[in-house]
């Protein structure tokens, strides 16, 4: 299980605002261009990328103990 060590807050961190920049800058930027069907697979990536962060850092919170 030394790889789950791996995901610490910083990664937790890179991830989340990752995941923000797509949902949020791409995403609109690709509306606004009217690239209607990338603007909708960058908040699925985006908000995968968050879920991602999130379930791999309480995952290390629950092994760690």
């Amino acid at each position: 299980m030394r790889i789950i060590n791996l995901f610490t807050k910083y990664f937790f961190a890179l991830l989340l605002i990752q995941g923000f920049v797509a949902v949020v800058l791409d995403s609109i930027s690709f509306e606004h261009a009217g690239m209607h069907s990338a603007c909708r697979k960058a908040r699925i990536i985006g908000e995968f990328a968050m879920v991602l962060g999130i379930v791999l850092y309480i995952l290390r919170w629950i092994v760690g103990k």
